[in-house]
């Protein structure tokens, strides 16, 4: 299973195409027809695997996020001398600013969402509401580390270093 995503992977990356749609589209074929075919102890095996995997990678994506957004280099290169306060303020307004912005499209969305249900079991409570918000928030890092991909790419045509 984990070399059927990983060449699926590596195709799409062969062909430019996008490598995290084409592990989620793997992960939807192979979760309708795979999964059935292979033994109990098989699934919960690979179960068990895969979220070991998963919660590494992403303990590992903000550990990189965390650390990286710190680099004296990055603040050199826009040519700000670094200074922590200004850090700390930046990656606080940026953060204040991720937070309100998930909440305007999360709270709004889920409102419209629980006037069309008809029945309340099929609304969404603003328990759910906030753990959505706060999912959304924590998954964002794939974003930031695809962005920082880009950046670096974009940095490395003209010969600058990014990181």
């Amino acid at each position: 299973m984990m070399l059927m995503a990983y060449l699926s992977y590596m195709l799409a990356e062969l062909l430019d195409l996008s490598g995290i749609l084409t592990v989620f589209f793997c992960g939807v074929v192979m979760s309708h027809y795979t999964w059935h075919n292979v033994t109990e102890s098989s699934r919960v095996t690979t179960k068990h695997a895969f979220a070991t995997l998963s919660f590494i990678s992403e303990t590992f994506l903000f550990l990189y996020v965390g650390m990286d957004a710190l680099d004296i280099e990055k603040w050199k290169i826009v040519g700000q001398t670094y200074s922590p306060v200004k850090s700390i303020a930046l990656s606080s307004t940026i953060l204040a600013l991720v937070l309100v912005s998930r909440a305007a499209f999360v709270f709004p969305l889920s409102f419209l969402s629980n006037l069309t249900k008809k029945t309340p079991n099929g609304k969404i409570s603003f328990r759910q509401q906030v753990i959505v918000w706060w999912a959304g928030l924590m998954r964002g890092v794939v974003s930031i580390a695809l962005a920082y991909n880009k950046v670096n790419l974009v940095f490395g045509l003209y010969g600058l270093s990014f990181g």
